[in-house]
């Protein structure tokens, strides 16, 4: 890591929190304007959904007045109407999702993840969050769920469940014990000891066949042997390889590893090669961050310049920016490629053992980020590779480098994971939104615990029950009431600095504070120029598993204690099409860091894929072509 990294590190920690010493502020209080914020959201949530409902109410008189007025028309038309009518009052059917048709909870109340969306047909009306100066608000934008009668959304949905597995198998044996608390140990120590009977070398041959003048004799370099099983960089026992081995499921004839790099520092970068036969893919899975040197990466958010890695690389990079991490990432992945150069033993042209197999580049978190811009590096020579994103961070490309990849590279995104909804305006919107609660709160700090941790009466309302649509409307009236008066019981009524001045007391203080802080944040993003205004996204075509209900039992009311609520036990998940800017807000839940683990995005993948017939296992058919991959009208 060189010192411009240092530098760009201090520059981005000090332009989100350095105050100057204009603001007196202790962690709780942070943690209360977050409890406040939650119930704020919510509160924005409920008055858009209900606006929605009223409208879709209203609609649906309109269009029964047009048919009475209209009886003799054709029978189609007629029959058309009711069905609009029917989507319009939310009793439609699904016949890919028939949980949706009468869930066991309404998905209106969820408090962990995306519970702002309303059921239209096969459509969600997704609540998107404006921010116009001092107004923040929901406006309705529809957004199509994944129809399963459809090849396209089916076959991405397999193809996304089935190589989860290998991002997932990158966090080896950590993850494995986490996820098998009790047998998992027993487990990685009998298959290490199994594999270290079986070879006793482990090494990295760092041969390249270079000519005297340093370049590669291309011939003589792709006619050396494939390495087999080759793992750089385990412990003595094996553990991470056994780990990765069972993770990936590779213990048959249908999965072979064939190398792994499993140091993690600033200058190596965790990743493997698998050959997966039955798919006939070559799979480059890059691990995201797991490491303090993989946090300390994550920070370098600067956007950097990828004109001249473009030119190098045949993409068009003019005017294209990028995450400073990612690139760093992307160019450390790509030298070790260069130095064993497996891949194009593997694929290159005629002279690859498997060149009639398909490159699926996969990681998650950083390592989604990392390998989407390595797919952009790798595509003109292997211009048939795929990308496959989990969980990958809001700040990774540009809006064209975002959207021109939707061909070969698709994202997953479970829930109110954090690190996709984290960009510079989301974090600076998410700051400035609580130091301004904090200004307005005026009981204790122990009454706003007291009122704002999950209760039955404002967190389990009587939405939750199955009733009619009537009386769902009336209850959420209710709800939204009830929030209302909970906020006013908290905060002081919103006003302008001429106002605060007024109010006297330490308050006015505080706020004259914040307002001089803020001018300080101005002054140093102005500083920062161009790049400061550069706007990045997540990559690629964007599945959102939106949490639509969540099954009651006394199983899962132990399993949120226990988890303290971060759960997603008995939760019920909708994969819904969305565009790279929808997650422009963070959702503060109690499960906006557990979404984001592996395990759990794979597990809700595998459970949705099994629900509705998809063959993701070793025994499964034939891989879909890219053709079908590459195209479909998904928004």
């Amino acid at each position: 890591m060189s010192l411009g990294n240092y530098g760009a590190v201090a520059r981005a920690l000090s332009d989100y929190f350095e105050n100057g010493n204009l603001l007196d502020l202790v962690p709780s209080d942070i943690v209360m304007g977050l409890m406040i914020l939650r119930i704020i959201q919510k509160k924005r949530t409920l008055e858009s959904r209900n606006e929605v409902i009223q409208e879709s109410k209203h609609n649906s008189t309109s269009m029964m007045k047009k048919i009475s007025n209209n009886s003799n028309n054709n029978t189609s038309h007629q029959k058309q109407d009711l069905e609009y009518i029917s989507s319009s009052s939310h009793h439609s059917s699904n016949s890919s999702f028939p949980h949706l048709i009468a869930p066991t909870n309404s998905f209106a109340n969820s408090n962990d993840s995306y519970s702002n969306m309303e059921e239209l047909g096969n459509q969600k009306s997704f609540f998107r969050m404006h921010n116009e100066g001092n107004d923040t608000f929901y406006e309705p934008t529809k957004r199509k769920i994944l129809d399963f009668t459809n090849d396209f959304d089916r076959i991405t949905l397999q193809e996304g469940t089935r190589f989860a597995r290998y991002q997932l198998a990158m966090y080896t044996w950590l993850v494995y014990i986490y996820m098998y608390p009790v047998t998992g140990l027993a487990r990685l120590v009998f298959k290490s000891t199994c594999d270290c009977a079986d070879s006793s070398c482990v090494g990295h041959n760092t041969n390249t066949n270079n000519d005297q003048n340093g370049r590669r004799n291309e011939q003589d370099y792709l006619m050396q042997e494939i390495p087999s099983g080759l793992v750089v960089g385990d412990n003595w026992c094996g553990i991470h390889k056994a780990a990765l081995l069972l993770q990936a499921g590779i213990n048959d004839s249908t999965t072979e590893l064939v190398y792994a790099q499993l140091h993690s520092s600033f200058s190596d970068i965790p990743y493997c090669i698998i050959i997966d036969h039955t798919w006939k893919s070559i799979v480059l899975a890059i691990r995201g961050t797991f490491s303090l040197e993989d946090c300390v990466t994550d920070v370098l958010i600067e956007p950097e310049s990828l004109k001249e890695m473009g030119d190098e690389f045949g993409f068009d990079g003019e005017d294209q920016y990028c995450h400073g991490g990612i690139v760093s990432c992307a160019r450390i992945v790509y030298r070790d490629l260069q130095t064993h150069g497996t891949l194009d033993k593997l694929l290159y042209r005629e002279t690859g053992k498997y060149s009639d197999y398909t490159l699926r580049i996969v990681g998650h978190s950083l390592g989604g980020g990392t390998a989407t811009l390595l797919s952009f590096m790798l595509r003109q020579r292997f211009p048939t590779l795929r990308c496959i994103n989990y969980s990958p961070p809001g700040c990774s490309f540009t809006w064209q480098m975002a959207n021109e990849c939707k061909d070969w590279c698709n994202s997953f995104v479970l829930g109110s994971d954090l690190v996709p909804r984290l960009t510079l305006d989301s974090l600076e919107f998410l700051r400035d939104e609580v130091l301004g609660l904090i200004g307005r709160v005026k009981v204790p700090k122990a009454e706003v615990a007291r009122k704002t941790l999950p209760s039955a009466k404002y967190f389990c309302p009587s939405i939750f029950l199955q009733k009619g649509q009537q009386q769902q409307r009336d209850n959420l009236r209710h709800d939204t009431d009830s929030i209302s008066e909970l906020v006013d019981s908290l905060l002081t009524a919103s006003c302008s600095n001429d106002e605060e001045d007024n109010n006297g007391g330490s308050s006015s203080d505080y706020n004259q504070s914040l307002r001089a802080f803020r001018s300080v944040q101005g002054e140093r993003r102005s500083k920062r120029g161009h790049v400061r205004s550069v706007k990045l996204y997540p990559p690629g075509r964007m599945v959102h598993f939106m949490k639509t209900g969540e099954k009651e039992s006394c199983l899962r009311f132990w399993a949120k204690c226990f988890t303290c609520c971060t759960t997603n036990f008995g939760s019920e998940y909708t994969p819904v099409w969305i565009k790279n800017d929808d997650l422009n807000e963070i959702v503060i839940s109690s499960t906006m860091g557990t979404d984001h683990f592996p395990n759990r995005l794979a597990k809700t993948m595998q459970d949705i894929s099994e629900e509705y017939g998809l063959k993701t296992n070793k025994h499964c058919s034939l891989p879909p072509s890219n053709d079908a991959l590459g195209g479909g009208d998904v928004i």
